[in-house]
């Protein structure tokens, strides 16, 4: 595992998503939502110590991670809906499952 990732993921809730019965395309949606969502989450967390520390460079530096984050579960999204005809996840952060 990358060292960059290794303050927002346990392998073991990856390796739970991976080992399930879903679908392949399903286990690649929830893995890459839950990684970055979890960076998301950890940025937003040092973003609120660095507002209080008052680290401006540190603050900025956070809050573009965070955003590339989200952008990445957006272009995401849009590829996945492009290439099965359905959106990955729904606003509650649950993959959709097939009718």
């Amino acid at each position: 595992m990358p060292d960059r990732l290794r303050g927002c993921i346990t392998v073991k809730s990856l390796e739970d998503i991976f080992s399930s019965d879903l679908p392949e395309m399903e286990r690649l949606a929830h893995a890459f939502r839950w990684i970055t969502g979890r960076c998301a989450d950890q940025a937003g967390r040092e973003i609120e110590a660095l507002k209080v520390l008052g680290d401006h460079d540190g603050l900025v530096r956070e809050q573009i991670k965070m955003n590339v984050m989200k952008h990445a579960q957006s272009i995401f999204e849009h590829c996945y809906l492009q290439t099965t005809g359905r959106r990955p996840w729904d606003d509650k952060d649950k993959l959709r499952r097939k009718p």
